[in-house]
């Protein structure tokens, strides 16, 4: 199962349209329309999960900006061992460091 989060309709679109066929799978859940569905995503990917793909900064709706790094942080945490791919435009040095600090 691959289980992916973003705030963004289009690369959910893309997400949830390319990795199915790409992958070999139809089990591709894509998370992130609004606030409600981090806890979703969460509980998906701590059930199912083998793949987990996360934007970095979620705005889903509300004024809370969630942090990628931080759900990562949480679904090690709790013992999730499996591919976690960060996805993310800012790309400086010190937001790498931050992706790999987190897990």
């Amino acid at each position: 199962h691959i289980c992916c989060i973003d705030d963004s309709p289009s690369m959910r679109r893309l997400l949830e349209s390319g990795l199915g066929p790409r992958m070999g799978t139809s089990n591709v859940h894509v998370f992130g329309k609004d606030e409600d569905e981090v806890p979703e995503f969460m509980a998906k990917v701590l059930q199912d999960g083998d793949i987990a793909i996360l934007d970095q900064h979620l705005e889903c709706g509300s004024d809370a900006n969630i942090l990628g790094t931080d759900l990562v942080g949480q679904l090690l945490k709790k013992g999730f061992r499996g591919l976690i791919c960060m996805r993310s435009g800012n790309n400086a040095s010190e937001d790498l460091d931050n992706y790999l600090a987190a897990g």
